[in-house]
């Protein structure tokens, strides 16, 4: 079943792919056959580590 997104056609097909997720200081990455996405702490915010 398909949703309704604002995302762009690429980040739907990677998602709705097989894909691995790593954490990793530089922040969450979803990767998948064709394309990477990576979603960042931004600069300045405390971690929880």
């Amino acid at each position: 079943m398909r949703h309704a997104t604002e995302q762009p056609d690429w980040v739907t097909e990677l998602l709705d792919a097989p894909f691995r997720v790593k954490i990793t200081d530089a922040g969450v990455v979803f990767h998948g056959d064709g394309a990477e996405i990576t979603f960042g702490q931004p600069e300045g915010t405390p971690s929880n580590s």
